[in-house]
């Protein structure tokens, strides 16, 4: 979590800077969620994986990182979920959020707070809670699967989840 959508999207570009200068870690898709003012989730998706089941960057909840098929959700800001809809599917869908995290992320999202989301091999999620520490976020951790994240974002596009997506240049 991260005390503004400002600081996740800073964060968000430095995480990338250190991912291209490290070897040992190859990052997937990159997201940063807030709530607006009227009370929706807005996404800011940034990265090569802006699409399909990277897509998933708009499904977790602030600073979260998440990995595919089993994957691990980090939460680098951890901030919210959005409407109870989609925070239902995060759950039954098979995310991994105990209803503690659940409480905690939409309090976050609720308060300005901005989340931070990446995508991780099990292998990465350690450093990577390092690095998200380092630039000034709080993390936690679940597990998710593939099936829960095509689920989930397919909930987030019924709910009307708005989406931003900002490429990667090179």
């Amino acid at each position: 979590m991260f005390a503004s959508e400002d600081a996740a999207v800073d964060a968000a570009k430095a995480l990338k800077s250190w991912d291209k200068a490290n070897e040992d870690v190859k990052l997937g898709a990159i997201g940063v969620l807030q709530m607006t003012e009227k009370g929706k989730l807005k996404v800011k998706k940034m990265g090569p994986r802006s699409t399909g089941k990277g897509a998933l960057i708009g499904a977790v909840a602030g600073g979260l990182v998440a990995v595919f098929a089993p994957a691990t959700l980090i939460g680098g800001a951890l901030a919210g979920a959005a409407t109870g809809g989609v925070i239902g599917a995060f759950t039954k869908k098979g995310l991994g959020l105990s209803d503690e995290q659940k409480d905690k992320i939409k309090a976050n999202l609720d308060a300005g707070k901005g989340l931070l989301i990446v995508l991780v091999d099990d292998f990465e999620v350690a450093p990577t809670k390092d690095e998200l520490t380092r630039l000034g976020g709080e993390t936690d951790s679940a597990k998710a699967d593939a099936d829960a994240i095509d689920d989930t974002d397919k909930a987030m596009a019924k709910a009307g989840v708005q989406a931003e997506i900002e490429t990667e240049t090179a």
